[in-house]
């Protein structure tokens, strides 16, 4: 009796442990299904508040992590915009790629534009479908405002702070990574406990790296006023030694400050000179209008260009000051110096003459008393490389043009240009015909005998 009730308290016990244990399972289990929202920031509660960054035609971007979970929505904190209310912006979303630029050459897994967003409230762009956890990159492009006045205004851009706790958060201006300086925003995240944590960011090989960098093709700072332009065409030749050629900017492209102007951009690519090079197709080719005033102007060819020597023209330039008048037009700011290891390889010009050349006949006296020339345009290219990358060779010369062949001396006698020459040719012969008739003749008398003489034969069996 006793070994009965002992057996029967040791199976209770178990069993209210089998219960607990399957308790304890169900709460860790809706513990870990339950979702929680954390809203990520790019700034630290005392971290100080700047001016914006003057947009123009750059891009504004930041690379960040969502290390768990997915991403529901972005928010630009309190965007300003300048006290605009007619304004826009192409906001993008990206993959991250091993650097800025190689992420930009691939597609964007989200696109907004947005439309008239009023001063200084936050911007929140929504995602249709959550994000899942990874490293991407937003980019504000295209930022464009119109004053009350009807003026062009200085565009859409986010608060600029001074501190940031958020992991892995890299901002750009442009291209360029910005040190101690980070865009106000932040994003919302949902997760699981059950979700798996980001893991480390892979670094690529080495020797399949590719290196990204921006080549200016002039020297220096000190730069010289702009030349007139309207109605004229400025050039300038330059080499991409290896990789690849993937865009070209104006450096604080001046317009005088007059809003209404236009342009006609080309690319080609450079065969001999100037002239033979511009009789030929343009590999790329882009209409500006209305270029906010000493902004970068950027031109992102749609497929990377191999290594080789290329022309760029402006042409069609056009500027309207407010009284209606011409205006100076759109023109590169200049130096005086080329890029180091150049030399040969990048030459301006302007009207298809080379600068150095119009300006030893037509400098101005300021320019002069200034230490000019200033013979180079502020023009810079984005390149890509590996280290393997062979270099391209040495320009080949133009080959000189092939001499009109002088006829030599004939026996046909001259003839004067109202004369009528007339050879006169024999008569073709008639015995060809007249042997061909007679065999014509001799083969059908031979037919008519050969079938005669078989219905003889016939007729006497």
């Amino acid at each position: 009796m006793k070994k009965k009730t002992h057996l029967r308290k040791r199976m209770t016990l178990v069993a209210v442990l089998c219960l607990t244990l399957c308790l304890l399972i169900g709460c860790l289990t809706v513990w870990a299904e339950q979702e929680s929202t954390v809203i990520n920031q790019s700034y630290t509660e005392d971290s100080t508040e700047s001016l914006p960054i003057e947009p123009g035609g750059k891009k504004l971007a930041a690379k960040f992590e969502v290390s768990r979970g997915v991403m529901t929505e972005l928010n630009f904190v309190r965007l300003p915009t300048w006290s605009t209310s007619i304004n826009s912006f192409q906001f993008s979303l990206y993959q991250w790629s091993n650097s800025y630029e190689e992420t930009l050459r691939g597609d964007a897994i989200f696109t907004q534009k947005v439309e008239n967003h009023p001063d200084t409230e936050d911007c929140v762009i929504r995602f249709d479908t959550p994000i899942p956890s990874g490293r991407y990159l937003w980019v504000i492009s295209d930022s464009k405002a119109t004053t009350s006045e009807g003026a062009v205004g200085i565009g859409v851009s986010p608060w600029l702070v001074d501190k940031s706790n958020l992991k892995g958060l890299i901002c750009y201006d442009d291209g360029v990574a910005m040190n101690g300086r980070y865009f106000k925003f932040s994003y919302t995240t949902k997760y699981k406990e059950s979700d798996p944590v980001l893991g480390p960011e892979e670094t690529p090989d080495p020797g399949d790296r590719v290196h990204y960098e921006t080549q200016p093709l002039y020297k220096g700072t000190d730069k010289h006023m702009p030349l007139a332009s309207s109605y004229k065409e400025l050039g300038g030749k330059f080499a991409v030694k290896k990789g690849q050629l993937l865009s070209l900017t104006f450096v604080n492209l001046p317009t005088w400050q007059v809003d209404m102007n236009s342009f006609q951009f080309d690319l080609y690519e450079w065969k001999y000179d100037y002239a033979t090079t511009v009789e030929g197709e343009a590999l790329f080719s882009q209409y500006v209008e209305n270029h906010p005033n000493e902004a970068n102007r950027t031109f992102e060819f749609p497929e990377a260009l191999p290594a080789g020597r290329y022309l760029w023209v402006m042409s069609e330039i056009d500027a309207i000051n407010p009284d209606g008048s011409t205006g100076l037009g759109v023109s590169p700011w200049r130096t005086k110096e080329g890029p180091d290891g150049m030399e040969g390889e990048v030459i301006c010009f302007y009207e298809g003459e080379p600068l150095s050349e119009y300006l030893e006949k037509n400098i101005m006296e300021d320019e002069e008393n200034d230490g000019g020339p200033f013979c180079y345009y502020m023009v810079s290219v984005k390149v890509s490389y590996k280290e393997s990358d062979t270099e391209i060779e040495a320009e080949a010369t133009k080959p000189p043009a092939t001499p009109t062949p002088t006829p030599e001396h004939s026996s046909v006698p001259s003839v004067s240009p109202s004369a009528t020459l007339v050879v006169e040719h024999p008569p073709a012969s008639k015995l060809p015909w007249l042997i061909a008739g007679i065999a014509a003749v001799v083969v059908v008398a031979a037919g008519v005998i050969v079938f005669l003489s078989l219905k003889k034969k016939k007729n006497k069996s």
